[in-house]
């Protein structure tokens, strides 16, 4: 099996997990230690193996409510096929890297072992989590369409298909 699954060529891998926060902590507490304290652990650890990009994603109650609006409008909308619920996670954690065998070498470090591990059953709500692996299309990026064979945008005939199916061609 291949070390991408079924990435496309020169595709980063994509680990995304959902998170929620040790309810016996503080929102204010967990955000600040997730960031300024939790954090540092797997830096080296990614360095040396090639992971290409790490983020948090903070998740605020907030933050939450400024979505509210715009999730409610979509339910209340007739129109609108797709409904849409607030998802209630406190942090996302977002890993980019060019192959399993990457992520392989850095899951043996002895920093997953002890201390990041050890943090997690601190920090997090351990009896639940989610996780996802796959690779990104950038559709605008600086405003710009980018969208992989630009199909779409340079469509004449509206079809919204534009392939080998468009009845246009």
């Amino acid at each position: 099996m291949s070390k991408t699954g079924d990435a496309p060529a020169g595709k980063l891998l994509k680990y995304t997990s959902y998170l929620f926060k040790n309810p016996n902590i503080s929102e204010k507490e967990f955000h600040d230690h997730w960031r300024n304290h939790h954090a540092r652990y797997p830096l080296e650890a990614f360095k040396k193996h090639g992971v290409v990009r790490y983020t948090q994603y903070h998740c605020t109650e907030a933050t939450r409510n400024l979505l509210t609006p715009m999730v409610e409008g979509r339910k209340n909308n007739p129109a609108a096929i797709l409904k849409m619920e607030i998802l209630p996670v406190d942090a996302i954690v977002q890993i980019w890297y060019d192959s399993q065998e990457t992520w392989q070498a850095v899951a043996k470090e002895p920093i997953f072992g002890n201390a990041i591990f050890e943090d997690e059953a601190y920090l997090f709500d351990c009896s639940r989590c989610y996780a996802t692996l796959g690779w990104e299309e950038d559709m605008v990026v600086d405003t710009q369409i980018v969208m992989p064979g630009d199909r779409l945008s340079s469509c004449q005939c509206q079809c919204r298909k534009c392939d080998a199916d468009c009845p246009a061609k």
